[in-house]
């Protein structure tokens, strides 16, 4: 009874719907993974829910004004932060809230990326200006910068800015051959890729 209680409990609730919550967090991360890492001992599902519980809602405990992050510290967002805890609370299994616990303290120690892209796979979830559904829906055209939209073939920006992001590091060279008006580019420039283009119009 004990954990289904806790497991219901509003958390957050005057936090949740407000975008300026979502701040970006200093935590003292030796400290995080030590408390996780204890947890991981227990053999009772009501105590780590309730050890959980009280970490989110306390999560000043946790923060530090170290702005010169070194060992021991980590930036982690809000929302980040608290879906991964709420995903524990949420197990239906001590199995499972062991795995969730084990899956955020990697995500708080290391960092892992592949040859083609900056992404950090364990915190894939933080940002949240790449795209991860198959479909994409872009409800309409970016119009900020210098960007423009006088002809058929010119499209959005968000396209290659979603390919640039999976698909290449900060400082890589992006070829455009077909330069058009520049879109490429431009989001080229803004990412940090070293952009480069030709293009040849018919006579």
């Amino acid at each position: 009874m004990a954990t289904k209680k806790l497991r219901n409990l509003p958390l957050f609730d005057d936090q949740a719907d407000d975008p300026a919550s979502d701040r970006l967090l200093h935590l003292n991360c030796q400290m995080l993974v030590d408390e996780l890492s204890n947890l991981m001992e227990s053999s009772s599902l009501s105590d780590i829910f309730a050890s959980i519980y009280k970490m989110r809602t306390n999560t000043k405990h946790y923060e530090t004004a170290v702005t010169d992050l070194s060992d021991g510290f980590v930036q982690m967002r809000y929302s980040f932060f608290v879906d991964a805890l709420d995903q524990i609370v949420a197990s239906q299994s001590i199995e499972r809230a062991k795995y969730y616990m084990k899956r955020l303290v990697k995500s708080l120690t290391e960092e892992r990326t592949t040859p083609i892209n900056d992404i950090n796979l364990n915190r894939w979830k933080e940002y949240d200006d790449i795209i991860t559904d198959s479909l994409w829906l872009i409800e309409r055209r970016d119009s900020s910068g210098v960007h423009m939209a006088d002809y058929w073939g010119n499209f959005i920006p968000q396209i290659p800015n979603q390919m640039m992001r999976r698909f290449t590091k900060r400082g890589e060279w992006v070829l455009d051959a077909f330069a058009g008006s520049g879109t490429t580019l431009i989001e080229g420039s803004g990412w940090g890729a070293i952009p480069s283009a030709s293009s040849y119009s018919l006579p």
